[in-house]
C-alpha cells in the first residue's frame, strides 16, 4: 500500500443467500481526500461501508487501512485504529444532551475503566475534563454551542445530522465515513453540510462518502466511484464521470449527457 494510500479494497465479495451484494470490488482511499462512492439503489454501497468498517464480514477480499489487515477485526478494534462511520438513519443517545452525545464518542480515547470512574480517582477526573473540552471545541466547530445542553429527542433533524457527525469526529479519526449524511435535508442545510464536510477535510481528515445528492458530490468530491449491482462501474475525477457513457445510461440518465 503506498504510503498516500489510507483505505484500501482488495477483490470484496459479499453474499445474501443469492444476492451477490457486493462484487470483487477493488478500490483506494487516497489520504486527505474526499472520496464519493454513488450509484443507483441496490448497488451495494452500504454493503460496502459495512464491510469497510466491520460490520459484517466479507466472503472474500481483504481490507487494509494505514497498512494493516483490518478483515477480520471487530469494528470497536478498526475505530480504535482511527475509522469513524455515521449511517443513513442518525443514532444519537436520545435521552442524553449534545454535549454528552459527543463525549460518547471518545470513549475509545479513554482509559479509565469502571471501577476507577466509580472511585472518582484524580486522574479520571482530568481525563473526564479533557473529554469535556474536546468536545466542546467540537460543538464549537459545528456550530452546536446553542444546543449543549438539549437533549437529542428533542432536535430537529438536520441539527441532529450534525450532532452525529460532531461525535464520529470526537474519535479523532483519521477516516470518517459518511452514509447519506445529506438524506433528509433541504436545501440550505445540504450547503451548510457540503461546506462542513470540506472543513472536516481541512483538518486532515479523510473522508469516504455516500451520497446520492448528485450536486453535492460534485461539489466536494476529489474522486467519484459509482457501483452498479454490487461492482464497479467507474472511477475518477467528478468531471470524468459526468462525461462517463455508461455512468450516464445505468445512473444519471440520458439526459445528462
Amino acid at each position: 500500500m503506498s504510503d498516500a494510500v489510507i483505505l484500501e479494497a482488495q477483490g470484496l465479495n459479499k453474499h445474501f443467500g443469492g444476492l451477490h451484494a457486493v462484487r470483487d470490488v477493488w478500490f483506494s482511499v487516497q489520504k486527505g481526500k474526499i472520496k464519493s462512492i454513488i450509484g443507483p439503489n441496490g448497488a451495494g454501497k452500504t454493503t460496502l461501508f459495512n464491510l469497510l468498517s466491520g460490520a459484517i464480514p466479507a466472503d472474500s477480499g481483504r481490507v487494509m487501512f494505514k497498512g494493516e489487515l483490518i478483515s477480520s477485526k471487530k469494528p470497536y478494534a478498526i475505530a480504535a485504529l482511527g475509522m469513524a462511520r455515521t449511517y443513513q438513519t442518525t443514532r444519537l443517545f436520545e435521552h442524553m444532551t449534545v454535549l454528552e452525545n459527543i463525549m460518547a464518542g471518545r470513549h475509545i480515547k479513554t482509559k479509565a475503566g469502571f471501577i476507577a470512574s466509580a472511585l472518582r480517582l484524580p486522574w479520571t477526573l482530568r481525563e473526564e475534563s479533557d473529554c469535556k473540552k474536546k468536545s466542546r471545541e467540537l460543538l464549537t466547530f459545528f456550530s452546536l454551542g446553542e444546543f449543549i445542553d438539549e437533549t437529542a429527542q428533542n432536535l430537529a433533524f438536520g441539527i441532529k445530522r450534525k450532532v452525529e457527525c460532531a461525535r464520529a469526529c470526537a474519535l479523532e479519526p483519521d477516516i470518517l465515513l459518511l452514509d447519506e449524511p445529506a438524506a433528509g435535508l433541504n436545501i440550505y442545510e445540504t450547503k451548510e453540510l457540503s461546506q462542513l464536510i470540506c472543513r472536516i477535510r481541512d483538518l486532515g481528515i479523510t473522508i469516504l462518502l455516500v451520497e446520492h445528492d448528485m450536486s453535492m458530490v460534485m461539489d466536494i468530491s476529489d474522486e467519484i466511484l459509482v457501483l452498479n449491482e454490487g461492482a464497479v462501474l467507474a472511477e475518477g475525477l467528478p468531471r470524468e464521470i459526468q462525461k462517463n457513457p455508461d455512468v450516464i445510461r445505468v445512473y444519471l440518465g440520458e439526459d445528462e449527457c
